[in-house]
């Protein structure tokens, strides 16, 4: 996959300079991004149930993610007729992340859509 010619970027209020977030892609040479996605399957690591995640808050206001190995018994909050044998499949931490971690599920996402894209396209 060439380099993205287009930047997108935001400037936080009270900021002068604006700061990368991301690229745009005019075409996927594989299909919509939404087929490629589902086709490569990349996701992060701690969707699959097996952590836990809270958001510890720190001096200054700042926070940072504390991920803990769950323990406790078997979890599942998907249909049984969802479809192949991925841990998300069971249990998926966006249900729950949406309303307990924003941060965390926002981080996942990020993590899948970029391993999608740019680990994906090598298969």
């Amino acid at each position: 996959m060439a380099p993205a010619q287009t930047l997108v970027t935001v400037c936080k209020p009270g900021d002068t300079v604006p700061f990368v977030c991301g690229t745009l892609y005019p075409v996927l040479s594989n299909g919509d991004l939404a087929a490629y996605i589902e086709k490569s399957n990349e996701t992060a690591p701690e969707i699959d149930g097996t952590w836990d995640v809270e958001e510890v808050q720190v001096q200054n206001s700042k926070t940072f993610l504390q991920y803990t190995n769950y323990t406790g018994p078997e979890r599942k909050n998907m249909p049984d007729t969802t479809p192949d044998d991925n841990g998300w499949n069971v249990w998926n931490v966006g249900l729950v992340w949406s309303r307990q971690c924003r941060k965390a599920l926002e981080l996942a996402e990020v993590f899948s859509l970029s391993r999608s894209i740019f680990v994906g396209h090598d298969k």
